[in-house]
């Protein structure tokens, strides 16, 4: 292979490391205590402080934060809240 073509190949399809930081309870207005995190990057589960690579990324920068909001669906606190914010970095390979 020559280094026109895998430059060409490079340029085409990045590849990302994708690293799971941590998982923080923004705030819980009594929705139950009893949690499950579960993390899936391009298919492959991760636990956190580790990375997958992945070949396409639709986020911008380098800090990615997603908010996830959790509702009560049983007993006398049914329809309350609670909010998770799940830290990813993503750095090009």
């Amino acid at each position: 292979m020559s280094n026109g073509t895998y430059a060409l190949a490079a340029s085409a399809t990045s590849t990302f490391i994708v690293t799971f930081l941590q998982a923080t309870l923004v705030s819980n207005d009594h929705v139950g205590n009893d949690w499950a995190i579960a993390v899936r990057v391009a298919g492959q589960s991760i636990s956190e402080g580790n990375s997958v690579k992945a070949s396409s990324v639709s986020a911008k920068g380098y800090t990615v934060k997603l908010r996830v909001t959790i509702t009560e669906n049983r007993g006398r606190y049914s329809g309350q809240q609670a909010v998770w914010e799940f830290t990813y970095t993503i750095k090009k390979q």
